[in-house]
């Protein structure tokens, strides 16, 4: 059986409760292989655990606590910058890697698919407009072993 893996993006600062409960209730309902956050909040963390004890793993936190505080209190384990999540996918956040930011919805990912000739989910990067947009790209119109400006730094993959 192929791993099931949830990827949620940032819901920014300014959380939406409905939303937070809505993605912790099918994160509990469906009982994924593993859960990425590329942006975690102490609220979406939190309602997360309530019904989710399997792997719980994060890019960046948007709480004021520190950061290591954060993962420890929700059993939670910090991400490298390129995270591998399936053959062919990586997770990132969009600011990452030297990798071309833009302004328009989506390019920043894309920019990424073929610098690294891989598939894509990014988060938001830290500039206005883009900051509460999570794109996903799947890298299709270059053959797999054609790359384009490199690969992603060689970090742990995760597990």
């Amino acid at each position: 059986m192929a791993k099931r893996v949830v990827i949620l993006g940032s819901l920014g600062t300014d959380e939406d409760a409905k939303a937070v409960r809505a993605v912790a209730r099918f994160v509990a309902d469906t009982q994924p292989d593993e859960v990425v956050c590329i942006e975690g909040s102490t609220t979406l963390l939190e309602r997360l655990r309530e019904g989710y004890g399997g792997p719980l793993n994060v890019h960046a936190s948007t709480t004021d606590e520190s950061f290591d505080a954060v993962l420890d209190r929700f059993g939670a384990r910090l991400l490298p910058q390129f995270n591998k999540v399936a053959p062919g996918w990586i997770t990132t956040r969009g600011h990452r890697g030297q990798i071309s930011l833009s302004r328009i919805g989506g390019n920043t990912a894309l920019n990424a698919a073929i610098k690294f000739g891989t598939s894509v989910v990014g988060g938001p990067h830290p500039s206005p407009g883009n900051r509460h947009q999570d794109r996903r790209i799947r890298r299709e119109h270059h053959s797999p072993g054609h790359r384009h400006g490199g690969r992603p730094p060689d970090e742990p993959e995760a597990g």
